[in-house]
């Protein structure tokens, strides 16, 4: 009896990533296609009255400050080991995805690497991350570790389609109509897609990895020296990844 419910169980959990994954690629789909069919504007640059570096600074302290209530958040539930295997490598994971890119406010308070990168937006990507993998674990436990990561890249796409939109219209950042090396016509209200879909895949391989290391039998230790020492791979695979995306869309003309 105990065999069948397992086997049951394991059914239902497969069932559960398989839907995700493809609610993931008509999510993709659509929001190509329907950006496709129906062009947004690009916002304009005013800023309702407020100059553009009293955002960008207030941007970069709440970054830091959020930063550091998802870390005491993090303590208080999961301890002190999944919070050291977590935020270092989360944090090291978002400086190696920013830095290759240029399209930052300059007048920034701290950068880091040759374009000037915004550290506020590496401490972003903690706590986007960290939320999402509290909320992913919150959601359904009987998720997979895969399932778990699509749906939480799934629930980043809904949280950066409003909020790229509004840091561009007020001059955080800004975007090329390039990426890789291919014209990406396709936007949202100045937002390349391609953009959104990358935020699924940052988001998607990161809970997974965590969610892979957190199951692991290793000692603190080993977990810490692979949460950081992998890092550069899942990022290297993120681009990657990226790179295809961008490649496909181009040939298809979207």
């Amino acid at each position: 009896m105990h065999r069948v419910n397992r086997e049951q169980y394991a059914s239902r959990f497969q069932g559960s990533t398989i839907i995700l994954i493809l609610i993931a690629i008509i999510t993709i789909s659509m929001l190509v296609v329907g950006l496709k069919l129906i062009p947004t504007p690009a916002p304009s640059s005013e800023t309702f009255g407020l100059d553009n570096w009293i955002l960008l600074h207030v941007f970069e302290v709440l970054g830091f400050v959020a930063l550091s209530m998802s870390i005491v958040h993090s303590l208080r539930v999961y301890g002190k080991e999944q919070t050291i295997i977590f935020f270092p490598s989360c944090f090291l994971y978002g400086l190696l995805l920013e830095l290759p890119f240029s399209s930052y406010n300059q007048n920034a308070w701290i950068k880091v690497g040759p374009y000037g990168s915004m550290l506020a937006v590496v401490a972003g990507w903690c706590v986007v991350n960290y939320a999402l993998f509290f909320i992913s674990r919150k959601i359904n436990c009987s998720l997979s570790i895969i399932g778990r990561g699509v749906l939480s890249g799934l629930i980043g796409i809904t949280i950066d389609l409003p909020l790229d939109p509004i840091a561009f219209a007020y001059g955080l950042w800004y975007w090329e109509p390039i990426f890789f090396g291919y014209p990406i016509a396709t936007t949202f209200y100045g937002v390349p897609v391609i953009n959104f879909i990358n935020w699924f895949y940052t988001i998607s391989l990161f809970i997974m990895f965590q969610g892979y290391l957190e199951r692991s039998v290793y000692t603190l230790k080993t977990k810490f020296l692979i949460s950081i020492l992998a890092i550069p791979l899942l990022a290297v695979a993120v681009l990657v990844i990226s790179y295809t995306t961008v490649y496909v869309m181009f040939l298809l003309r979207v």
